[in-house]
């Protein structure tokens, strides 16, 4: 339902590129807090064809790619950890193996 009204509300002839970009914010937002980040991605960049002349809305999107940013960071490193983690599991099972057999 409230996407229906995002859309309906984006591509209304009298929507400016300021609300627009509020209206993608509040997608992002949405797609965020549901942990779709890529969707979020998605939102935030659309703002890059947009003509924002509020300072603080360029301010917020500005802040939300830094948030997505740090975001996908985590993601990368939260996968290298895990990795690891289960080379070490492989590696401390192999260790019992050999240990049982002795």
């Amino acid at each position: 339902m409230k996407q229906e009204l995002f859309k309906e509300s984006e591509n209304s002839k009298y929507t400016t590129d300021n609300e627009k970009a509020m209206i993608y914010l509040q997608q992002a937002n949405l797609a965020a807090v549901k942990q779709n980040y890529k969707e979020a991605a998605m939102f935030v960049k659309k703002t890059d064809d947009l003509k924002i002349t509020e300072p603080m809305i360029r301010d917020q999107v500005k802040q939300f790619k830094q948030a997505i940013g740090k975001t996908g960071q985590m993601n990368m490193q939260n996968r290298i950890a895990a990795a690891n983690r289960e080379d070490q599991n492989k590696a401390d099972l192999g260790c019992a193996k050999t240990g049982s057999d002795a």
